[in-house]
Formats: structure tokens, sequence, C-alpha cells
């Protein structure tokens, strides 16, 4: 199995979505620094006006960087959108799209199970058409068995899961269930950290440094490299310092899961257990901290810079 390690963009969360001071091409350059092999570009397929351009421009520089590109793909799970993306890749020359049908189900419902299945069964025959694998990821919409189911029901090899490795938690689940539940269909996976933090009416997703929080990475990637079933296995480092509130006790979610086993929930009792034993004190990150602009994108350099080590650590064990 060829293995690639790479970046996605987000792992730049306050460089280039708050403070807005790096692009693309310069994390490509920082990724060839540090020798990685891959990137997850997006931001392309958000621009009307010179699009096409960018998304050559980010082709040309990861040839020369000789780092291959992969396409993340954000919008409604409707054949357009998916056809936008797909082309959008395609000018890329991204080996897989990525795609995310939408934000976290508590914002906006998700397109009904029936109608996901019947787009992405179309879907399908467009990327077999475009010689491009869409990869839907686990973008805390659907649970892992919605997702597999779906993807069973498909069956293709054209379609398949891009595993995000914390996003799981938001849907109440332990990654590494979601990881054996989805493992079949994973073309891809970003690797993250969270630790989970007790919040007014639910919990906080933390963003740490990778090794430092409660996601058991090292089983996620002992299950997904046993069970994956292609060439060349992309690990994409997207380990936002973040924080993401998930409404647990709104209506929403009570909805959602009331009928769901009581041990189900125990399982975000206990991450949150472990995670105050880890961060007695809570966590603090660097936007939150008073800093200046100069030490916060110095920490978040310094963090992804510890991530890429770790993941080629866990890559190799």
């Amino acid at each position: 199995m060829n293995i690639q390690i790479g970046f996605a963009d987000f792992t730049y969360f306050l460089a280039k979505f708050k403070l807005k001071t790096i692009d693309d091409p310069e994390i490509l350059d920082r990724a060839a620094k540090l020798k990685l092999q891959c990137f997850q570009a997006s931001p392309a397929f958000h621009l009307s006006d010179g699009g096409a351009a960018q998304r050559r421009l980010l082709r040309e520089k990861a040839e020369q960087c000789g780092i291959t590109l992969f396409a993340a793909g954000y919008g409604d799970a409707s054949i357009p959108a998916i056809e936008k993306a797909l082309a959008g890749a395609q000018e890329m020359g991204a080996k897989v799209l990525r795609y995310a049908c939408g934000p976290m189900f508590v914002w906006k419902d998700p397109v009904p199970l029936p109608q996901f299945a019947r787009v992405m069964a179309k879907a399908a025959k467009l990327a077999e058409r475009a010689g491009i694998p869409i990869a839907i990821e686990n973008h805390q919409d659907y649970t892992s068995e919605e997702l597999a189911g779906v993807l069973k029901k498909i069956n293709s090899r054209w379609v398949g899961v891009w595993f995000d490795t914390g996003n799981s938690l938001a849907l109440l689940e332990d990654p590494v269930f979601t990881t054996k539940t989805l493992a079949p269909y994973v073309k891809g996976i970003h690797l993250k950290e969270y630790v989970v933090l007790p919040a007014a009416g639910g919990f906080d997703l933390v963003g740490v440094p990778l090794g430092k929080g409660i996601v058991d990475n090292p089983a996620v990637l002992k299950i997904l490299k046993q069970k994956f079933k292609g060439d060349t296995f992309y690990v994409a480092i997207e380990n936002p310092l973040e924080r993401c509130y998930i409404p647990a006790l709104s209506p929403k979610y009570i909805a959602k899961f009331a009928k769901r086993p009581i041990k189900d929930f125990s399982v975000i009792a206990n991450f949150i257990e472990a995670s105050k034993q880890k961060y007695p004190d809570g966590v603090t990150l660097p936007h939150e901290a008073g800093l200046t602009n100069e030490q916060i994108l110095a920490t978040e350099q310094e963090t992804n810079e510890q991530a890429v080590a770790y993941a080629r650590k866990l890559c190799q064990a």
C-alpha cells in the first residue's frame, strides 16, 4: 500500500480562515518543505470569476512541488452541485473529490436518505465518466450506519468515504466504532484530534495537538490500513485549533437520538471524563489567549509541524 501524508487546508484554520494571512500556494510551499506528498484544496470551488485560473495555478504549483492534489467540494446533495465540483476537480488535476454535503445536521437538515442514495447513485456514473472517485465526508450530518447503508446500496467503487477521525464525536459515536462501520468504503482520511469538554446544553469539541486528545487515532489507522482496498491511501492532516460547540441537549439532537441505547450516550460521558483528566483546567486556544497575531500563527505552525511528525510515526507503525 502506498501511503501519502499531507495537509488539508483546514489544518491552517487560524491562518487561512480566521486571520486570512495564508493562501493555498503558500500552504503547498510549506508542505513541500516538510516533504509531504498530498494536499487538499477547496477554495477554488467558491470562486466565480477567475476560478478556473486559480485551479490551474494550484495544479501547476502542485506538479512543481511533486504533491498530489485532492479536491474538497462543498455543496448540496444534488447532481448540478456535484457536476460542478467534479469539473473543478478535473481542472485541478485532483485524484479524488472529497465531498461534504453540507454542515452538521443541527444547522441544516440533510437530504433524506432515500433521496441522498438516488443522487449518489447518479453521481457514481458521473465520477466514472470523469475518472475521479467521489469520497463523501462523514461531516457531522449522517451517522456512520446511515452513510454505510447508502454506500452499500450504491455498491460502486466510484463513490466511497473520506473519513474524518474526529467528526463522529459530534454524532455521539466513538471514532473507533465509526471506523469499523465505514472502513470498507474509505478512500482517504482527515487525521484529527479533539478533546470533549462540557458546555451549557451540550459539549465542546476542542482541537488539540495530535496525540494529546482522546481520539484513538492509532487504533483507527490500524483498522483502516487492514481494510483499505485501493492502491494509494491518503492521510491528510486536518487538525484545526478550533472550538466546535455541539448542542447535544437541543430539541433537534433529542429528536434524532432519543431512541438510541443509553450506552451510546455513555460514550461521550466517558470521553468528557477522559478529557477532564488530561485538561483539568480546560483548553485555551491560541486565539483565545490574548496572543498577538504573530504568536497565534507561530503556534499553529508549530502544531502542524508536530502533527506531521506524529502522522509519519503513526503510519509507519
